[in-house]
């Protein structure tokens, strides 16, 4: 009698597992080293555990920011990302102390070996995040920031358009901001313009430069506004984190914004205006003077030089529009609104980092 054939084909049977299997020990390794690399690898462990939330542990246990270790023992997709968030919590003594000038300069300055580049990247995308406490603040103001209360985007005299619509149009201020913080968001992921956080190759150095600056540009007017219409809120912010004075000396650091098109006052960094705002201007111009401490080195630009309007067809971010008006009195008087093109800003920049120690060598 046959065997009827079987139904479905049979499958192979897996192959057997791995044999693990100990080597003899060098008759070098004694005891003493055998327990120098257990003692090793638990130290690892334990640092690495450490920076973990475990299951189970009360929110009021749980660290407001990861502890700071030296930069080689992150293995992470993230590593400059909770570099930056670490040093930040230990130089704020766990957010508790605002930052001041000295200490925005440390955080400003790259680690050893890291580019400047991918270094103010970084900064670029924590400021961006740190910058949503103003919008909250805002909210919450007495009267809070809406189109009825500040149906303009407004700093003193200047009146800002919202560059993120097909044509650059005026938005209340609270939608203005929000609309800012969502498009530089977009900017520092996309990855056309930033293709990887590890390097930056020479030629898309340019362009993600230009980016960075435009960010920064869009980012001091919700300073600007928070200073002129909600004044309690950008102190509040301020004597909480230090969060102007970080993001105006990393602006000075790297030389993204000439001193013209600062809207603030010197009172909003802690400097007294008679006599601290000569120092400020002192400082600026030491900023661009040649500088021999600074060698030549893969990365010796912070700010990028103009570029022509047929290199921006792949990047719109970059691109620049009408967005700033000078009004010399309230709008409803009837007075005559003058439309200042941010190419003008553009030409002051350029003409300031022409003069920069960060100047493009390659």
């Amino acid at each position: 009698m046959s065997s009827l054939p079987p139904s479905s084909p049979r499958l192979p049977s897996p192959p057997p597992p791995a044999e693990i299997q100990i080597g003899p020990k060098s008759p070098l390794m004694g005891p003493n080293a055998a327990r120098q690399a257990a003692q090793i690898e638990q130290t690892t462990i334990d640092t690495n555990a450490k920076r973990r939330i475990h299951p189970g542990t009360k929110s009021a246990d749980m660290a407001a920011g990861p502890p700071l270790v030296p930069l080689h023992e992150l293995d992470s997709a993230f590593q400059l990302q909770e570099h930056l968030a670490a040093l930040h919590y230990y130089h704020t003594a766990s957010h508790t102390t605002p930052v001041t000038r000295e200490t925005a300069k440390l955080l400003a300055t790259p680690p050893p070996g890291i580019d400047r580049t991918l270094w103010l990247y970084e900064l670029c995308r924590f400021l961006i995040a740190q910058c949503n406490t103003l919008i909250v603040g805002f909210l919450f103001d007495t009267p809070p920031c809406s189109a009825s209360t500040c149906p303009e985007m407004r700093a003193g005299e200047w009146q800002f358009l919202c560059a993120v619509h097909d044509t650059p149009k005026s938005c209340c201020a609270i939608d203005y901001c929000c609309h800012t913080l969502d498009w530089a968001a977009n900017v520092v992921t996309n990855p056309k313009i930033f293709p990887s956080r590890f390097v930056v190759d020479t030629p898309d150095k340019n362009t993600a430069l230009k980016n960075l600056v435009n960010v920064f540009h869009r980012l001091h007017r919700i300073f600007a506004h928070a200073w002129f219409q909600h004044r309690g809120v950008f102190w509040s912010v301020e004597t909480q984190g230090g969060l102007y004075v970080f993001f105006k000396t990393v602006c000075d650091v790297y030389d993204l914004l000439p001193a013209e098109n600062y809207k603030l006052p010197p009172e909003a960094e802690g400097l007294d205006s008679s006599s601290d705002a000569g120092d400020a201007r002192d400082r600026t111009a030491d900023r661009r003077q040649p500088h021999q401490q600074h060698p030549t080195g893969p990365i010796s630009i912070a700010k990028p030089p103009r570029q022509r309007d047929n290199d921006e067809g792949d990047y719109p971010s970059v691109s620049r529009t009408n967005t700033r008006r000078h009004i010399k009195s309230s709008p409803s008087t009837g007075s005559a609104v003058t439309t200042v093109p941010e190419a003008d800003e553009d030409e002051s920049t350029d003409l300031s980092n022409s003069r920069s120690p960060f100047r493009n060598s390659g």
